[in-house]
């Protein structure tokens, strides 16, 4: 079927930031991330 899939807004509460890394401008997070398992965004 065609169409647009995804690319919804959605809130996640009780994350919290773990490590900034500046170099590959990347953050850790701890909790529930939205998405597939071991997806980067």
């Amino acid at each position: 079927m065609p169409g647009r899939y995804g690319n919804a807004r959605s809130t996640v509460r009780h994350m919290q930031v773990v490590r900034i890394d500046a170099e590959t401008n990347s953050m850790l997070i701890k909790g529930g991330v939205p998405g597939p398992p071991g997806a980067m965004c």
